[in-house]
């Protein structure tokens, strides 16, 4: 299944957002750089070693979020409007 919207990777933070489809809307979704190595076997912390990560872990990922979504587990971050799933090194444990 391709995703709702393009990942986008945010360079100061060194992380990539990305939605999944949830019901009758999106939600937005986190995942660190280190997260990617660690835990999704990005080969580095670079944007396309967590892009390939991504789409080499998608389903994983989705269900995970997925998951986090249906328990209510959504965080906030000032400066983020919608709250949203944010995946870790404890999600992929």
């Amino acid at each position: 299944m391709a995703l709702p919207n393009a990942p986008a990777w945010d360079t100061a933070e060194s992380c990539m957002w990305f939605e999944i489809a949830y019901k009758a809307h999106t939600i937005l979704c986190w995942i660190d750089a280190l997260c990617f190595r660690t835990s999704l076997g990005a080969t580095s912390v670079s944007e396309g070693a967590c892009r390939g990560a991504l789409k080499a872990h998608w389903s994983r990922i989705k269900a995970l979020a997925l998951s986090h979504a249906e328990a209510g587990h959504l965080d906030f971050k000032k400066g983020i409007l919608r709250p949203f799933v944010w995946l870790t090194d404890k999600s992929f444990a």
